[in-house]
């Protein structure tokens, strides 16, 4: 290694001196170079040599190699290549190869070897396999380590079948596999994970039957994926197994069954693995640990999860943030928020950041204990360490300030969740209404309803019955009988909730009788009643002074095994209906006397624990107290007060948490004094600005390492330069570290590092730290200058603190800072991102008046912004403003406009854009032509877009593979095929290289036209040039050859994409079912179907219609009912079409009267039935030979329901005519032609045959004329 510096140096001595122009040093350059073949052998003689040397040395030793005469020996370029390919930089290896062949060099066994790893690790496996077949043409015979990095190359391209075929041809040509074969099938290519775990195990016996010994990381693996897959009792059978064959298991093995079991709450079968690991001397590590913890926690096991906290911290095994978040939900869940709190600061000073997880569930227990504000302080906190609160998050705070009754903080946050892009889902919107609607604000939230409904959200029965209970505590109570009475029409099932929510709402207007009835309904077809709807209409009753209906429904509620209410039986004691007290199941003894009796024993029990050691237990029992009386219960809870204040003062007496230790070594930072300045030379030749313009992030973090270990310490330039450089990286967060690393050893920041660690803080989104820095940097009498603040500016703007922003450069002006053009821009940014255009628009006329005239990136700022909003005619006279002011606009802010114009459609504008540009000397580039092109395209206009694409290439813009797939697409969704593969052959005369969209489109274009076989070509050639399909890929194929009914090589497609890792989305795998059923295949068809469900891909209706519909035509009608009446317990709501199918399927299946029976109840479903839905029934009708029911329907049709069509006629008359009713055949004919329709080919056709054969005669006709 010091030979290979030395040769450097002396090589960068040697340039120095050629550059300054010295004479005498060129001969002994010229010898340097005459010598380097002793160097570069030296170097390569000896393992040591190459075992630690860098990426940039070995590339210069390789170039020194190829330019010796004669070249050193191919096992010389193997070592190196070899040493390249360990720091896993395998392009350069295939670059390096490639050179090699170029020179002549030929390839050995073992540089093939090499190669072949380094293409399959690259994950470009037909390039190996190419170079495979190279190697064994020229007579070389792969070896044991060839076959490997193939067999590696597959797994890792998730080509699995091919991997396993393999293995097996490995064993046909004489080679063993070995145990790394087996490992890199099962471990590497995660035949577990994807969940083939009969595959892994079938491979695991053919290990044993070939006596190979697996390891214990194949073992691990296996039962880490049975243990994932719920096979725990496989998992532990497999643990005996491999104990028994002497395969000592590791730390991963017993984690994943201790996981596994606690999961299953099998605790004793967990203590026990974890104390055979303990004697087997296997540590347990932070999995281990967090794994128990989590599983107790939930189980609400918190002193079990506490004390195996305690032995972690003894055993110095460090918590994750998954422990601390387990242990902090534990205590949420147990109400000891003090104690969550202190575990959340002790997480923070041990450098372990709490993540959105952490911040949710302290959040969540802080509002359930209705501790608000220290919720939203946390929230706040949050949001200023750099996370954005989920859909969980904000939802939880909404729901916790309405049930502290603060409903206008909970709308501010409402708002602020959708302002900052975060989607309210159904829970969100159900607890906004509920809660509005309990603040007596329903105004508002008939707004919000009504929004929904617009936007089309999916409401269910929960939102509905929230409006209609809103309704009816308003006083509403007709809109909420006019909201639950649609509900059928909507096809929303109402709740015994909704039904008890209504029936309440009824009796507080007194409306009993109306009550009675929908309790009535209830009984009849409705969900069945509940305690609270008995206990609603009781009181009602009660109240109405109705003493007989009120013990009717006493009675009914008891044999129905309810009891009675707490209020029902006040209203009992009120009304002085002492009698009836034991009918509703509670005794008056219980009431007066048992009850508190019992309450003050368990408060004694309580108390006695309280002094124990159970303090776990109070919650529980607390919660448990429960009386049905008002002044019991107010006893009670006074009772309970005290005692709740006892418990919290002695949960405030526990231990806090260990307190975080003390830096010691504080005075030994201080102590230390940089005596000079001077860096090495070494140092300072690597921190110039030309070896740090183009430094990659592991050598400047290995530079930095090394600068904080010199003695003296470099400057403080030194290390700015380096921080700079990492910086433009946007590697803020390594900054950052390096910034803490530096203080820590005492290194001094000036302004010039301060700017950049607060810039840095700014762009990761962590403001409030860089303020910090900012004032410290103030203490320390450094000012900031007018970077530091554009950098506040901007963090600012990125936290979408837009007013602090407006504020500081107020601010900025007053501390006498004069804001320059990059100030206005950033807060130009800033307000678009928080949708003020109007004021970022406005900002530019404040500049000038500030003394800032606005530049080019000023004004692209503002256009940008107004054309991604669709201000198209602002963004329009702000270049005109731009012109008036004497600033030429440039090709960019043209582009964007132009882009804008074709984006909302005004092409026209956008050519008249072009022309002035181009008027104006403005050169277009090839986005101008990009944007111009497409949108021709898309409006159809091929002679103006071919116009441009001419013009474009006549002045010398070469068009690049965004022009080309923009006219490739176009053509081919025109239909003109023809021109789009034009089109591709221009490209790859170009030498420009076709992208996915263009493969994509083209082979869209052949499956169009029928041309499959080109399509599979062009799919194959793409896969060959390195450029993977995607899942529309695969689905257009897929659709292609189902059309065409070649279901084979469609699913054969559909195989080798799941192969590929990819998982098919619902279209494709409605498509793959439809040609399944369509090819007759029903059982294919179904394990399609059931392989959606366990790849966790959701059917919609479309695939259920497909489904229901091929069952149906494939004599299924059995297996059809039972998909429908999942489908219809299920919350998805059905459309005509599913039931048009059911008809259709029961009637052909000879269940017609089940089909009228389906066909009657739409209505009650809230569908209305189509022309189809008719058709259907009548065909049904008149196949049982009810014709006279099929003409009824028929007249129904005319009279409410659908016209009919020429089908509804064709199918009655060729029923009336089988029946050999001429004359109601003649009527129904005459009506089809007086509705302008004719006979199809098949009644038309039997009316032929009929006169042919004599059924019919000429008085038929007569009737007809």
């Amino acid at each position: 290694m010091k030979l290979a510096i030395s040769i450097t140096a002396k090589r960068f001595a040697h340039r120095s001196l050629l550059e300054k122009g010295n004479p005498g040093t060129l001969c002994y350059w010229r010898r340097s170079i005459a010598c380097a073949s002793y160097d570069y052998r030296e170097i390569l003689r000896t393992r040591t040599g190459l075992s630690d040397i860098k990426l940039d040395e070995a590339v210069d030793l390789f170039s020194e190699m190829v330019k010796s005469r004669p070249f050193p020996s191919i096992v010389e370029f193997s070592k190196l290549l070899s040493a390249i390919a360990k720091m896993k930089k395998f392009d350069v290896v295939i670059s390096l190869g490639e050179q090699m062949q170029d020179l002549g060099i030929s390839h050995n066994l073992f540089t093939y070897s090499i190669l072949i790893n380094c293409f399959c690790r690259r994950s470009q496996l037909s390039l190996a396999l190419a170079l495979l077949g190279k190697m064994m043409k020229l007579g070389y015979e792969p070896s044991i380590v060839t076959l490997s990095s193939l067999l590696n190359g597959f797994c890792h391209g998730k080509r699995i079948s091919e991997a396993v075929a393999l293995v097996d041809q490995m064993v046909e040509m004489g080679y063993q596999p070995n145990t790394v074969t087996f490992t890199t099938l099962i471990h590497v290519n995660g035949l577990c994970k994807r969940g083939d775990i009969d595959l892994a195990l079938s491979l695991l016996k053919k290990m044993e039957k070939g006596k190979i010994e697996p390891n214990v990381v194949i073992y691990s693996t296996i039962i880490d994926g049975l243990c994932k897959y719920k096979h725990v009792d496989d998992a532990l059978n497999l643990f005996t197994e491999m104990e028994n064959k002497g395969v000592r298991p590791n730390v991963v093995t017993y984690n994943s069954l201790i996981s596994c079991l606690c999961n299953y709450g099998k605790w004793s079968d967990a203590s026990r693995l974890v104390s055979d690991m303990i004697e087997k001397k296997i540590n347990p590590n932070v999995v281990t640990f967090s794994a128990l913890i989590d599983a107790f926690a939930k189980e609400g096991k918190l002193i079990e999860a506490e004390k195996l906290y305690e032995e972690m911290i003894k055993r110095s095994i460090v918590p994750s943030i998954f422990t601390y978040n387990s242990l902090i939900n534990g205590f949420c869940m147990h109400d000891r928020l003090d104690k969550a709190k202190q575990m959340f600061e002790f997480m923070v000073s041990k450098d372990c950041y709490p993540n959105v997880v952490t911040y949710n569930t302290l959040i969540n227990g802080f509002c359930k204990a209705k501790k608000l504000e220290d919720g939203m302080e946390l929230f706040r906190e949050m949001s200023q360490r750099g996370l954005v609160g989920d859909t969980i998050v904000y939802t939880t705070l909404i729901h916790g300030f309405f049930q502290a009754g603060d409903c206008d903080n909970a709308q501010k946050i409402f708002k602020q969740m959708v302002s900052d892009g975060v989607h309210p889902n159904i829970m969100t919107y159900g607890i906004l209404l509920d809660g509005l609607c309990n603040n007596g604000k329903l105004e508002k939230a008939l707004v919000v309803f009504e929004y929904m409904q617009k936007r089309e959200i999916e409401l269910d029965i929960f939102i509905y019955t929230t409006m209609i209970d809103g309704m009816c505590k308003d006083g509403k109570v007709e809109d909420g009988w006019d909201l639950f009475c649609s509900l059928g029409l909507r096809g929303v099932k109402p709740n015994v909730v909704t039904y008890t929510t209504m029936i309440s709402g009824l009796c507080s207007k007194r409306l009993l009788v109306e009550a009675d009835a929908l309790f009535q309904k209830m009984k009849e077809d409705g969900p069945l009643p509940n305690d609270r709807t008995y206990n609603t209409l009781i009181r009602a009753h009660l109240r109405d002074g109705d003493k007989t209906a009120s013990a009717e429904l006493i009675k009914e509620m008891r044999s129905c095994g309810f009891a009675g209410e707490a209020s029902t039986v006040e209203e009992l004691i009120k009304n002085g209906d002492l009698p009836l007290l034991p009918e509703t199941g509670i005794s008056p003894t219980s009431l007066f006397r048992g009850e508190v009796l019992c309450v003050h024993e368990r408060l004694c029990y309580i108390q006695r624990i309280a002094n124990g050691e159970y303090l776990s237990r109070v919650t529980k029992v607390v919660l448990c107290s429960d009386v049905p009386m008002a002044q019991t219960i107010v006893h009670m809870r006074n009772l309970l007060k005290g005692l709740r204040f006892q418990v919290l003062e002695m949960d405030s007496t526990c231990k806090p948490g260990t307190a975080s230790p003390s830096i010691s070594h504080c005075s030994i930072c201080c102590c230390w004094v940089r005596a000079s300045s001077s860096v090495s030379g070494d140092l300072a030749e690597r921190l110039s600005k030309t070896r740090l313009l183009d430094i990659k992030l592991n050598d400047a973090i290995d530079l930095f390492n090394e600068m904080v270990i010199s003695r003296p310490f470099p400057s403080i330039v030194e290390f700015s330069k380096l921080l700079s450089a990492i910086a433009k990286m946007n590697k803020f967060d390594v900054v950052i570290s390096l910034g803490e690393q530096m203080q820590n050893r005492g290194i001094s920041y000036d302004l010039y590092s301060y700017n950049i660690l607060i810039n840095c803080f700014c762009r990761h989104s962590q403001i409030s730290l860089a303020l910090a820095l900012l004032g410290k940097m103030m203490k320390l009498g450094y000012e900031p200058d007018l970077v530091t603040l554009n950098s506040i500016l901007n963090g600012f703007c990125h936290c979408k603190r837009i007013s602090d922003a407006v504020a500081l450069v107020d601010q900025m002006v007053e501390m006498g800072y004069k804001p320059n053009t990059v100030t206005f821009t950033t807060l130009i940014h800033g307000l678009f991102l928080h949708n003020k255009a109007s004021e970022a628009v406005a900002l530019v006329d404040r500049m000038a008046v500030k003394g800032c005239q606005p530049d080019l990136v000023t004004y692209g700022a503002v256009v940008n912004g107004l054309c991604k909003r669709g201000d198209i005619d602002l963004a329009l006279s702000l270049l005109k403003k731009m012109e008036k002011g004497k600033l030429e606009p440039d090709v960019v802010i043209y582009n964007t406009v132009i882009d804008g114009l074709c984006k909302y459609k005004h092409v026209n504008d956008a050519r008249n854009l072009f022309n002035e540009m181009e008027n104006k000397g403005i050169r277009p580039d090839v986005f101008t032509y990009n944007s111009l092109i497409s949108c021709l395209c898309n409006y159809g206009r091929w002679s103006d877009a071919s116009r441009l694409l001419s013009d474009m290439i006549e002045r010398k813009i070469n068009p690049n593979v965004v022009t080309f797939n923009a006219l490739i697409d176009a053509f081919v969704k025109e239909g003109k095929l023809l021109e789009a593969e034009k089109l591709y052959e221009e490209m790859i005369k170009r030498s420009i290289d076709p992208d996915i969209f263009t493969y994509s489109s083209l082979i869209n274009g052949f499956c169009m036209h029928d041309r499959l076989e080109e399509a599979k070509q062009m799919f194959e050639f793409m896969v060959s040039k390195d450029c993977f399909p995607t899942v529309v890929i695969y689905y257009t194929l897929i659709k292609g050859f189902c059309k065409a009914k070649r279901v084979e090589e469609g699913i054969k497609l559909f195989r080798e994409m799941s192969q590929r890792g990819l998982v098919g989305d619902t279209v494709t795998y409605n498509t793959l079912i439809q040609g399944l059923f369509q090819a007759g295949d029903c059982v294919m068809a179904q394990e399609a179907f059931s392989q959606m469900d366990s790849l966790g891909v959701s059917p919609d209706l479309w695939t259920y219609n497909i489904l229901l519909d091929g069952l149906c035509n494939n004599r299924s009608i059995e297996r059809a009912l039972v998909v429908f009446e999942c489908l219809q317990k299920s919350e998805m709501e059905l459309n005509i079409l599913t039931y048009n199918i059911m008809i259709d399927g029961m009637c052909k299946a000879g269940k017609v009267e089940e089909g009228w029976d389906l066909f009657c109840s739409l209505s009650l479903k809230g569908v209305k039935p189509d022309v189809i839905t008719y058709n259907t029934m009548i065909s049904g009708l008149c196949r049982k030979g009810l014709n006279q029911e099929a003409y009824a329907l028929l007249k129904k049709m005319n009279q409410d329901g659908p016209p009919p069509d020429s089908g509804t006629y064709n199918t009655l008359i060729r029923a009336c005519l089988r029946d050999g009713d001429k004359a109601a055949s003649a009527e129904l004919i005459k009506e089809m032609r007086s509705c302008g329709f004719a006979g199809d080919a098949s009644a038309i056709g039997l009316v032929a045959n009929m006169l042919h054969d004599g059924r019919l005669d000429k008085s038929f006709l007569d009737m007809l004329s």
